[in-house]
Protein backbone atom coordinates (compact mmCIF):
# COMPACT_ATOMS: atom_id res chain seq x y z
CA UNK A 1 0.00 0.00 0.00
CA UNK A 2 1.53 3.62 -1.04
CA UNK A 3 1.66 6.43 1.50
CA UNK A 4 -0.78 8.47 -0.02
CA UNK A 5 -3.12 5.57 0.27
CA UNK A 6 -2.27 4.63 3.59
CA UNK A 7 -2.01 8.77 4.92
CA UNK A 8 -5.98 8.77 3.02
CA UNK A 9 -7.13 5.28 5.15
CA UNK A 10 -5.57 7.02 8.68
CA UNK A 11 -7.57 10.03 7.65
CA UNK A 12 -10.73 8.25 7.37
CA UNK A 13 -10.39 6.09 10.55
CA UNK A 14 -9.51 9.24 12.47
CA UNK A 15 -12.58 11.11 11.35
CA UNK A 16 -14.65 8.54 12.65
CA UNK A 17 -13.51 7.34 15.44
CA UNK A 18 -13.66 8.41 19.29
CA UNK A 19 -11.70 10.25 22.25
CA UNK A 20 -10.35 7.30 23.38
CA UNK A 21 -9.01 6.33 19.83
CA UNK A 22 -7.56 9.73 18.69
CA UNK A 23 -5.81 9.78 22.36
CA UNK A 24 -3.98 6.56 21.21
CA UNK A 25 -3.43 8.14 18.19
CA UNK A 26 -1.84 10.83 19.03
CA UNK A 27 0.38 9.24 22.07
CA UNK A 28 1.90 6.78 18.60
CA UNK A 29 2.23 9.83 17.20
CA UNK A 30 4.04 11.52 19.55
CA UNK A 31 6.21 8.09 20.57
CA UNK A 32 7.57 7.72 17.26
CA UNK A 33 8.53 11.18 16.76
CA UNK A 34 10.49 11.45 19.80
CA UNK A 35 12.03 7.51 19.60
CA UNK A 36 12.68 8.63 15.49
CA UNK A 37 13.25 12.39 15.85
CA UNK A 38 11.35 12.87 12.66
CA UNK A 39 9.07 15.07 12.61
CA UNK A 40 5.86 13.58 10.67
CA UNK A 41 5.48 16.39 8.60
CA UNK A 42 8.50 15.66 5.79
CA UNK A 43 7.16 13.33 2.87
CA UNK A 44 8.92 9.73 2.49
CA UNK A 45 11.09 11.77 -0.58
CA UNK A 46 11.81 14.60 1.89
CA UNK A 47 12.65 12.09 4.57
CA UNK A 48 15.07 9.94 2.36
CA UNK A 49 16.85 13.26 0.96
CA UNK A 50 17.73 14.55 4.75
CA UNK A 51 18.93 11.01 5.38
CA UNK A 52 20.86 11.57 2.54
CA UNK A 53 22.48 15.11 2.86
CA UNK A 54 23.43 14.04 6.62
CA UNK A 55 25.27 11.00 6.20
CA UNK A 56 27.36 13.05 3.22
CA UNK A 57 27.71 15.58 6.14
CA UNK A 58 29.06 13.00 8.31
CA UNK A 59 31.31 12.27 5.41
CA UNK A 60 32.85 15.51 5.10
CA UNK A 61 31.13 15.10 1.58
CA UNK A 62 29.29 18.72 1.89
CA UNK A 63 30.07 22.19 3.16
CA UNK A 64 28.32 23.17 6.32
CA UNK A 65 27.74 26.74 7.59
CA UNK A 66 27.91 28.27 11.05
CA UNK A 67 25.11 30.96 12.09
CA UNK A 68 27.02 34.02 11.60
CA UNK A 69 27.95 32.57 8.20
CA UNK A 70 24.61 32.14 7.27
CA UNK A 71 23.36 35.95 8.16
CA UNK A 72 26.47 37.27 6.52
CA UNK A 73 25.60 35.49 3.02
CA UNK A 74 21.66 36.20 3.69
CA UNK A 75 22.45 39.95 3.95
CA UNK A 76 25.23 39.57 1.31
CA UNK A 77 22.26 38.48 -1.03
CA UNK A 78 19.66 40.81 -0.25
CA UNK A 79 22.01 43.76 0.06
CA UNK A 80 20.79 44.50 3.51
Amino acid sequence: MSASTLKKNLHQYIDSMDESFLKVMHAMAKEYMAYNDVPLHLSEKQLSDLKRRIARHKKGESKSYNWSEVKSHARNRTGK
